[in-house]
């Protein structure tokens, strides 16, 4: 820098002011999301009482990432509320047009998937906003995967947790008519293939591509404990060699149309060999999405 270029510093000029731009990059992050957020979370311990007691969910701290989910509204309509897993299952299994089964806080050991179907306008949520303190758990289930929707429009599953699933963790059927599905405030953890799979509607009589109606997907966090690993997912127990059990992701919607992702953490998934798959992956004919705010981190891709 003292004196004239040499032809080495003019032959490999630009990696070097590529890898310039991407270390001070990666320092304007750290110093804007982490840095800043681990210290003006140390001096606020009454602001965090003050959330905690308007039950206001904090959505997700990850390196002092916060991203608060406002709180809902009262459900309108029926309420059907439900304090057991056995109660959930009945009143799923019951579900009719324009009615909220709202869990009271605990833990919801699942023998099977839940199906939200034939119905249109309906919630399943957590009692109180805070969706650590509502739990669904499929680590028993016989089924590989978590929340289902099908047949049904504008559903809202919001404020709670979803966790220890085979394969899909929430499951939005687009083939089977689920459309604009809202998920809100819920934790997703340990899944061992996709936190969200939301797949495509049937072509069209003359073959032409059709779309499912854009769902919303806002104030959540995916993340697993620790990476993917022989005995999470049967399918990749049966076929190793396939994807050698990094088979695993965030969200995979296919053709769909105005899919907002927003204000989510995505943390810590990865495969085994840490060739996991992407925190969002649009394909199929995917359309018109908005992926806005959300941050990434400990991921493989």
């Amino acid at each position: 820098s003292a004196g004239p270029a040499t032809p080495e510093n003019l032959a490999k000029c630009g990696y070097l002011l590529r890898g310039w731009l991407n270390v001070h990059k990666v320092m304007e992050i750290k110093q804007k999301v982490l840095d800043a957020g681990a210290e003006g979370a140390k001096p606020k311990p009454a602001k965090a009482a003050a959330l905690k007691g308007k039950a206001k969910a904090a959505v997700a701290t990850a390196g002092g990432f916060l991203r608060e989910a406002p709180e809902l509204p009262a459900p309108q309509g029926q309420v059907v509320r439900v304090t057991n897993a056995a109660e959930l299952v009945a009143a799923a299994g019951a579900l009719k047009s324009g009615q909220t089964i709202l869990l009271a806080p605990g833990v919801y050991k699942m023998p099977h998937s839940l199906v939200i179907q034939n119905a249109d306008d309906v919630a399943v949520r957590g009692a109180g906003g805070d969706r650590s303190k509502v739990v669904i758990d499929f680590a028993d289930s016989r089924h590989t995967e978590g929340v289902v929707f099908t047949r049904c429009k504008r559903a809202l599953l919001a404020d709670l947790t979803v966790q220890n699933v085979k394969q899909n963790g929430i499951k939005i059927n687009g083939d089977l008519g689920a459309e604009r599905v809202w998920l809100r405030n819920v934790h997703s953890r340990n899944v061992w293939q996709r936190h969200v799979k939301g797949t495509r509607p049937p072509f069209g009589p003359d073959g032409t591509v059709t779309h499912t109606p854009g769902h919303r997907i806002e104030f959540c966090l995916f993340e697993n404990d620790r990476p993917k690993r022989v005995g999470d997912d049967p399918a990749e127990d049966q076929e190793p060699d396939q994807f050698h059990h990094n088979y695993c992701g965030g969200i995979d919607m296919m053709a769909v149309d105005g899919l907002v992702v927003a204000d989510n953490v995505f943390r810590g998934i990865q495969g085994m060999s840490r060739e996991g798959r992407a925190a969002v992956f649009l394909w199929s004919n995917s359309r018109k999405a908005v992926v806005e705010r959300n941050l990434i981190i400990y991921w493989d891709m």
